[in-house]
């Protein structure tokens, strides 16, 4: 999906373009896995305050 008018791409549509897609690809599976490490390790120690 890009921007575009008559005259074509300009470089700043197309830089944001690109690292909107690197980001898309590349930080989300860096960012999932970080995101359930941290919920399990937190409901590790919440349950390990309960029991």
């Amino acid at each position: 999906m890009t921007v575009c008018g008559t005259d074509g791409c300009s470089d700043a549509m197309l830089v944001l373009n690109s690292v909107w897609t690197a980001s898309v690809f590349i930080l989300i599976p860096l960012i999932i896995p970080i995101i359930l490490a941290i919920y399990f390790i937190g409901f590790k120690k919440i349950s390990d305050i309960q029991s």
